[in-house]
Order: structure tokens, then C-alpha cells, then sequence
């Protein structure tokens, strides 16, 4: 087992920085509301943590890395907060997401709280990408 992963060290700033060099092919998708778009975002994740990504599933957990966490991938033209909740709730696993506009105050709830989020643009629009994890139960 390797090093323990920091989410945000590992995970969520290194998506970011990829992200905001890669944003421009974003543009012109937008006007496709509610389209998914998570095949692009997770060629465009696993580029940004190859060296943490152990394994890329299509059940479960989108992502395993090397040190055993699971990652589910969210992303789409609209930021659909029910959506990407349940990636994470469903999976019972943190939730990277990426989408257009929306409330981020429905990322942070009950049952999910919102942990990272930063602005990207695609040259015309903002963006948003962050982090979500399941709140732990008592």
C-alpha cells in the first residue's frame, strides 16, 4: 500500500491546475444543457493524476488510486446538485466533479459536505470544479 492520498493536495489541486490549461475545449458544449460530459472529464482527470490512478473502472467508483481511495466522477453542461450527490452518496466514496452554473450550497448539505471548489473558464464562461464526500454518520 503507498502513501496515504490528500484529496486536495493530490486529488483536487492537480485536476484544477489541468483543467484551467484545458478549459477552452469546453467552449461551445455549454449550450448543450444538461449534457453529460464525463467521458472528457475523466480522460482529462486521469492525465492530471497518472500517477496517482491506479485503476479507471466503468462500475463503481470511477477512479481507484494507489493508495485504496475511491473516486467517482461527475460532470455535465449544468451543475446538477442531485447528481452529483448521488455519485457520491450512491458510492459512498468522494465525488469530483465539474459542471456550469448552479448552487454550490446544495453541494453542502446533510449528507454530502462540499470540501474544494475553484472557478475555471473556458475563455467566454465560467466553470466550476470541485470535491464532495459523503458526511460521516454518527
Amino acid at each position: 500500500m503507498n502513501a496515504p492520498i490528500q484529496l486536495r493536495e493530490d486529488v483536487f489541486l492537480p485536476v484544477h491546475s489541468r483543467l484551467v490549461n484545458h478549459a477552452h475545449s469546453l467552449y461551445g458544449i455549454r449550450r448543450f444543457k444538461d449534457v453529460g460530459i464525463e467521458g472528457w472529464f475523466k480522460v482529462e482527470v486521469v492525465a492530471a493524476l497518472a500517477g496517482v490512478v491506479q485503476r479507471v473502472r466503468n462500475r463503481g467508483p470511477d477512479l481507484l488510486l494507489t493508495d485504496g481511495t475511491e473516486v467517482e466522477l461527475k460532470a455535465g453542461c449544468g451543475l446538477n446538485a442531485a447528481y452529483i450527490r448521488k455519485g457520491a452518496l450512491t458510492c459512498g466514496v468522494p465525488c469530483l466533479f465539474l459542471g456550469y452554473g448552479g448552487n454550490l450550497t446544495l453541494l453542502n448539505t446533510e449528507d454530502v459536505e462540499l470540501l474544494h471548489h475553484l472557478a475555471i473558464s473556458d475563455g467566454h464562461d465560467s466553470w466550476v470544479v470541485g470535491l464532495i464526500r459523503p458526511r460521516r454518520q454518527s
